[in-house]
């Protein structure tokens, strides 16, 4: 049983939107990241691996930012971090799902279970420094 499966508590899925699609119907092919919350103060943040491909290049910085700051908040303030992204609803990261267990929908477990922890090379993207 892998930590899409068996996260205790809330989860949040965020779908990657760029402009042109801003007023579209969100679709689970399009999930980005997953934000894992438990109620003892655990986060865990998972990304589409292939993220990169995925995201349009102009987008690609502003991402690999986003997964800075997650990792960032994810420790310093992991509630205050998942009361933000629960209700994204502007720019091209957008909240597509949030619910209590993410095991009560499979077909959003189908999709976790292919994503992985953010790495380092996630985080540099496009970061000079």
């Amino acid at each position: 049983m892998n930590l899409c499966e068996s996260f205790p508590q809330s989860f949040c899925a965020l779908e990657y939107r760029p402009d042109e699609f801003e007023d579209a119907v969100g679709q689970s092919q399009n999930i980005l990241i997953f934000v894992l919350f438990s109620g003892s103060g655990n986060l865990s943040v998972l990304v589409r691996p292939d993220w990169p491909r995925f995201v349009e290049e102009r987008d690609r910085e502003y991402i690999a930012e986003i997964l800075r700051d997650f990792k960032d908040r994810g420790s310093s303030d992991p509630e205050g971090l998942f009361r933000h992204i629960s209700s994204l609803s502007v720019g091209p990261l957008r909240t597509y799902a949030l619910g209590s267990l993410l095991s009560d929908h499979p077909d959003l477990v189908a999709i976790c279970t292919g994503f992985r922890e953010p790495r380092k090379e996630d985080h540099e993207y496009g970061n000079d420094g």
